[in-house]
């Protein structure tokens, strides 16, 4: 919990990254705080190939994304060196956790998980029932950059921007 962070550092814990990125529901129960993972998980630890990661990063970020990095590797420091600048030109920004959530109006709370934050456009609830079975589904549209570049066997292709449709199973009953 909080208390041992603020006791070695004076300041409160704003976000909880567990280890491995896994939690359960006592973890979100009990953290306190909101728990941030990631959307793009470039597998440095596992190439520890600077090309490899550049390469992960260009061909699947999308607006939004927390991308995960691990410093203790010369490879991932060199790729994060070279792929600034990439991100740069292609008009993203490198910003803090708060920043990034703050700036899509994304209030986070404590308890509830989070990887990514998107526009979202809309969300609507609707009750979808047949004879057996019925359940609630929540839809939103997520917005997604308008182009995006990625880089596949030395070259540069874009494609256009487009709008995602999320569903979710809220509840269900029989």
């Amino acid at each position: 919990n909080n208390t041992l962070f603020k006791e070695l550092t004076g300041k409160d814990m704003p976000y909880l990254r567990p280890p491995y990125g896994s939690y359960n529901d006592k973890i979100k129960a009990n953290a306190g705080v909101p728990i941030v993972t990631w959307s793009l998980d470039t597998r440095d630890w596992e190439s520890r190939n600077k090309d490899k990661v550049i390469e992960m990063v260009i061909n699947n970020i999308k607006e939004g994304d927390i991308i995960l990095f691990h410093d203790l590797y010369e490879s991932t420091r060199d790729a994060v060196k070279e792929l600034m600048p990439l991100l740069k030109e292609q008009g993203y920004q490198a910003v803090s956790v708060g920043e990034l959530f703050k700036s899509k109006g994304i209030t986070l709370e404590a308890g509830t998980s989070y990887r990514y934050a998107r526009y979202l456009v809309f969300s609507y609830d609707f009750s979808v029932a047949n004879k057996d079975l019925h359940f609630t589904l929540n839809c939103g549209i997520v917005w997604a950059k308008k182009k995006e570049r990625y880089l596949e066997r030395g070259n540069w292709y874009e494609k256009e921007n487009f709008y995602s449709i999320i569903f979710t199973i809220k509840h269900i009953w029989f």
